[in-house]
């Protein structure tokens, strides 16, 4: 399953051994868990992502006490994402979860939790920061309708992904946006009769951006 340019929001759960491989591309994810099993035998991966947690409930299932519990494995894989920890319980800048040492990183942002890459073994280049407000144009918490993710000048030029595009949803293959980029139908109209020709005057109107 891949989801593009989406914003998943009102908490992700994965239940028990039901749900396929994920891949997430430009996606914004608002408190993604596993309710129980885990990712031992897919492939799911979050690419240019902004995860956000904002609720501490949430991060005992994804996330360990340092070390994971033996009947959570999760090989989740994670590229070029900006982590945003918005919740002081739990994964807050002083929580003790953080990724399992089976997770891999690269290339990714951590904001408010200084900590969370220090049980990898897999992935490099990883950075934390202290505030959105020295990353995100005008992306605090949560989300809201309209929002682009957009990068200050400095965070762009600052953090990179793997293929050398800025890092969160405005980089990579994918960038995110809130303008559509398909052909759709705003107007639709036609006359009631034909003409002398026998043909039928149709009106159509398309948003093309």
């Amino acid at each position: 399953m891949r989801l593009y340019n989406c914003a998943i929001y009102g908490d992700l759960a994965f239940a028990e051994n039901s749900y396929p491989d994920f891949l997430f591309y430009n996606c914004y994810v608002e408190n993604p868990y596993v309710s129980s099993g885990g990712f031992s035998e897919t492939t799911t991966a979050f690419v240019n992502c902004v995860i956000n947690w904002n609720s501490g409930i949430f991060y005992s299932y994804i996330l360990g006490r340092n070390t994971m519990h033996s009947e959570h494995v999760f090989n989740l894989n994670f590229y070029n994402c900006i982590f945003n920890w918005t919740s002081s319980s739990y994964g807050g800048s002083n929580g003790s979860y953080i990724l399992p040492n089976t997770a891999t990183c690269y290339n990714c942002l951590s904001i408010n939790k200084s900590t969370l890459f220090n049980n990898l073994v897999s992935g490099g280049n990883n950075k934390t920061i202290d505030e959105a407000e020295a990353v995100f144009t005008t992306y605090r918490n949560g989300h809201n309708e309209g929002e682009t993710f957009e990068l200050i000048p400095t965070a762009k030029a600052t953090y990179k992904g793997t293929d050398g595009t800025e890092i969160g949803m405005q980089g990579g293959k994918y960038p995110y946006t809130t303008t559509v980029q398909y052909p759709i139908i705003t107007k639709f109209g036609s006359d009631s009769q034909t003409n002398k020709q026998g043909k039928l005057n149709i009106e159509v109107e398309v948003d093309g951006k």
